[in-house]
């Protein structure tokens, strides 16, 4: 008689083999514009909450990240000093508005560059962790379709663990995005660096459509998809610079799984199964004595590394990151499990309450 618990592991181990293996596949198909036509102008608007000396630092870089000719334009919440050739846009923000914080200012910038928009221009918002480096807007912005049309970067950041959550896994964007196409479900983007055409914007009524909601990317692909856009992905990633611990990375990802919930709860209940099953896999297929169904989920997930470090991620994450992968899907399933619980969503020395399909509902400021 075949046990139980020998069924459940080979299911679960099986399951999530096949799901990754789907997830290989998505990796590698690629979605393709109808039409390259660049860009009159590009207006690139970098959104902080303080011009720290490492962010200035990073900055810098911008000038060489584009071809032709690029409008910077710095947004804060108050006015700050910026190099030479620098705008700034400033939001007036106050501490405790009960909006999200990021869009308030892209707002602000977008609203000071308005007058020098026309059909061919394109609007880049970068958060300002990001480090771009050149060519990362051309590949951004050849990506787009014309007329109303949305491009997004997925995100490698620069430390180990979170690369190997982010960058090296199923929950990497290009394999969200790739699955998106494969199913023809709605697309998912990373709100890191994201391209849109001026039509676009002005279609949704510029960043003030989702001012209100703690998932500002979650609503702006949605407000995009409702205008019949179509959403692209360039085929760089952006290079993120946080050289977090493992608490710190948790906290991160425990905030970002509580933004899901506060948009799609139901998403929580994927992680176990297929986001993250190599803790659960191991401990069955252990228990079973089912050893080779975990070694090939192993090799599924290893396959889908070297996919993704051959595709988008070319030179922006390192295959040896992918070794970590049992402690990443780990610290993944114990931040999914606290985001399930009741809790704030805190950022940027902030408390946020927070409402059905992510609405804002209050903030308070909350001291370090």
């Amino acid at each position: 008689m075949v046990s139980p618990l020998l069924v459940v592991a080979l299911v679960h181990a099986g399951v999530a083999t096949a799901f990754t293996i789907v997830c290989l596949v998505a990796s590698v198909v690629r979605a393709t514009p109808t039409s390259r036509r660049g860009a009159s102008r590009v207006f690139l608007l970098r959104p902080m909450e303080i011009a720290s000396p490492a962010i200035v630092a990073r900055l810098l870089f911008d000038a060489r990240a584009y071809s032709g000719e690029l409008v910077r334009v710095w947004c804060a919440p108050v006015a700050i000093a910026v190099p030479e050739g620098v705008r700034v846009a400033v939001s007036g923000l106050a501490d405790d508005a009960a909006q999200n914080r990021k869009s308030a200012h892209l707002a602000a910038g977008l609203a000071l560059v308005a007058a020098e928009l026309d059909e061919r221009s394109v609007v880049v918002h970068a958060d300002s962790d990001v480090r771009l480096l050149p060519g990362d807007l051309d590949a951004l912005i050849l990506a787009l379709d014309e007329g109303l049309a949305l491009s997004f970067a997925p995100p490698s950041p620069s430390g180990r663990l979170a690369q190997a959550i982010i960058a090296l896994s199923p929950q990497a964007f290009a394999v969200i995005a790739g699955l998106s196409r494969i199913t023809g479900s709605s697309p998912a983007i990373a709100g890191k660096l994201v391209a849109m055409r001026a039509p676009l914007l002005d279609a949704i009524g510029g960043y003030a459509c989702v001012m209100h909601t703690i998932g500002d990317d979650v609503a702006l692909v949605e407000a995009a998809k409702n205008k019949g856009a179509r959403v692209l992905m360039s085929d760089r990633a952006a290079l993120v610079e946080n050289h977090h611990g493992v608490l710190q990375v948790f906290d991160q990802l425990t905030r970002w799984l509580r933004v899901v919930r506060a948009h799609r709860a139901a998403l929580l209940l994927t992680y176990p199964f297929l986001m993250a099953p190599l803790p659960i896999a191991a401990l069955l297929c252990a228990l079973a004595n089912a050893w080779p169904a975990f070694f090939a989920l192993v090799v599924a997930r290893l396959l889908l590394a070297v996919a993704l470090t051959r595709g988008p991620y070319r030179g922006r994450a390192s295959m040896l990151n992918a070794l970590l992968a049992p402690v990443a899907d780990t610290l993944v399933l114990l931040a999914a499990a606290r985001a399930s619980l009741r809790g704030s969503i805190e950022w940027a020395g902030r408390r946020y309450r927070v409402g059905a399909g992510g609405r804002i509902l209050a903030v308070e400021r909350i001291d370090r």
